[in-house]
This record gives structure tokens, C-alpha cells and sequence, in this order.
């Protein structure tokens, strides 16, 4: 687990407010509405704070796995046969690196690669007795933090603030899709 010293975190939220100011000040000539440069910082903080518990993903093994890779090992496990071509599209990622990472897992003998007959030339992906280890943990991890944000969510908002947490996301998630379509 990858601890963040106090100093960091300190730093951090020093910048967030220096943000903040300046957004304030540069963002309130425009916007019709007051609140949307906090908007704006608030979920820049979000995302900062998503990232750095992704990092902190609490999983046992003596392995030198990236983030990304218990991202691979997680699809992987998730799926009843996998190939290149879906994990690349599923994870929004290249089939270089992809193929690259499944190179590096597969090397630590935590997935297998395999063919289905009579098409030899696709190939597919399922996880070792070593990597299902890893993804069960991984998927207990996944539903630890799910229980605390169903939770957290359920004792600080009433059914119609859920209803409009969730509109706003299903809006932003539609805006930063198609931004991310249009740049392709």
C-alpha cells in the first residue's frame, strides 16, 4: 500500500485553495452561475482523491504489479474469455499496451493465454491459480470500498439528492465521452 506523507496531502489542498482562488477570481466574469468554478475545483479534487485510492489498492503480493496491471488482472478475472481486442476496448486502451502488459503478467505466470478451435488465430486470456488469487482479492477490495460509498451515500443523501448526484454524472460522464470521440 503506498502511503501519502502529511506533507503531500498538505501541499495538495495548499494548491487546491490557491486553485481555487484563482478560479474564482478568473472563472466569475463568465459563468451564469457562481457555483460552477467550485463545481469545477470540487471535482478536480474528487478525481485526485479517486486516483490516490486507486493507488492505495490494498493487496497482498510480493509481485511488482502497477495499478494498471491489477486493472488487467481485474478485467481479466471478470470476464468468462477475453481477448486482446476486447480488453483494450473495455479499459479504453491501446492493443500495444495491452498486448505489452499481458506480456508482463503473463511472464509472472498469473494469466494464461490460449487458443479456441478451429479459429487459431484469435487468442484469448483467463488468470492463472496465482492470479485468481490476486483478483479475489482485488474484488474484495472493490466491494469494501463499494459498501463504504453505498453507505456513505445512504446516510448523507435523501432519494431525489441520489436522483441528481446521478443525473449530474450520467451529464458530465456523456460530456467527457464525447469530447474524448471528437479528439480521436
Amino acid at each position: 500500500m503506498i502511503k501519502i506523507s502529511n506533507k503531500v496531502v498538505k501541499k495538495f489542498f495548499n494548491l487546491i485553495e490557491d486553485s481555487r482562488e484563482f478560479y474564482k477570481d478568473f472563472l466569475s466574469r463568465e459563468p451564469k452561475n457562481k457555483l460552477i468554478p467550485e463545481i469545477y475545483l470540487s471535482m478536480k479534487e474528487f478525481q485526485y482523491l479517486a486516483e490516490k485510492e486507486d493507488e492505495s489498492l490494498d493487496v497482498n503480493t510480493v509481485l511488482d504489479l502497477s495499478v494498471a496491471d491489477y486493472n488487467f488482472i481485474y478485467y481479466i478475472g471478470s470476464s468468462e474469455k477475453i481477448n486482446i481486442t476486447q480488453l483494450s476496448k473495455k479499459m479504453k486502451i491501446s492493443k500495444g499496451y495491452a498486448s505489452k502488459a499481458i506480456k508482463k503478467l503473463h511472464s509472472y505466470e498469473l494469466i494464461e493465454i490460449f487458443q479456441i478451435p478451429p479459429n487459431k488465430k484469435e487468442l484469448f486470456l483467463s488468470l492463472t491459480k496465482s492470479g485468481t488469487k490476486i483478483y479475489l482479492n482485488i474484488y474484495k477490495e472493490f466491494l469494501k470500498k463499494e459498501n463504504e460509498i453505498e453507505i456513505f451515500l445512504e446516510d448523507n443523501f435523501n432519494d431525489s439528492e441520489l436522483k441528481t448526484i446521478f443525473d449530474f454524472f450520467i451529464k458530465i460522464n456523456k460530456f467527457k465521452n464525447e469530447k474524448l470521440l471528437k479528439n480521436k
